[in-house]
């Protein structure tokens, strides 16, 4: 009984999983692999969509050296976020 909960809960939870699993395979694809010309046609294809070949981790220092990342955290740390419930006045 409790091993069927748990593969109830886990096929539940699998649908919500996928756009994390998107997102980070995603950003590990090369820029030809993210928006690819070919129309998937076979099993490969369909795998490719979901993880990238290869893995390309320079896309993470690449994207901090691209975007002043850092002045993007002070710039949200200043900001007054009274929708939320409280504020953050960076100080």
């Amino acid at each position: 009984m409790r091993l069927a909960v748990h593969a109830v809960l886990i096929a539940l939870a699998l649908p919500f999983c996928m756009p994390l699993f998107w997102m980070v395979g995603t950003s590990l694809k090369e820029d030809t692999q993210v928006f690819p010309k070919e129309i998937v046609t076979n099993a490969r294809q369909l795998a490719a969509l979901w993880w990238p070949n290869p893995v390309r981790w320079a896309n993470y220092p690449d994207a901090l050296q691209y975007v002043p990342f850092p002045v993007y955290l002070i710039a949200l740390r200043n900001v007054n976020w009274p929708f939320a419930g409280f504020e953050c006045t960076g100080g």
